[in-house]
């Protein structure tokens, strides 16, 4: 998992964090909730609100809080893309992400 010098998580984790954690409370049948997400992520209450809304204005989830195809499109690049280049210079400690969006048949 990418973390920043200080050991906390960049920006970048946190929102693939978010989107994975709203995919699986999804595809489990269960509506997700920013309490939830506070509890299982560990943030605070008014950063993760404010996260949120930012999340809904760039159109990464809608408002009953499901990833849309942009916020997969975003998990998919960071899998893919950021996590290698973070892993090619030594900046990310290596753990495999969990999401891996099912291909449609």
């Amino acid at each position: 998992m990418e973390e920043s010098f200080d050991g906390r998580r960049s920006r970048m984790e946190i929102i693939a964090e978010v989107l994975r954690n709203l995919h699986y409370s999804w595809k489990e049948g269960t509506a997700a909730t920013p309490y939830g997400l506070e509890k299982h992520l560990g943030l605070q209450g008014k950063r993760l609100k404010d996260l949120l809304a930012e999340l809904r204005r760039t159109g990464f989830v809608d408002d009953r809080l499901r990833p849309t195809e942009r916020g997969y499109a975003y998990l998919q690049d960071y899998q893919s893309r950021v996590l290698p280049f973070l892993e090619k210079y030594g900046l990310s400690k290596g753990r495999e992400p969990r999401f891996r969006k099912q291909s449609r048949t």
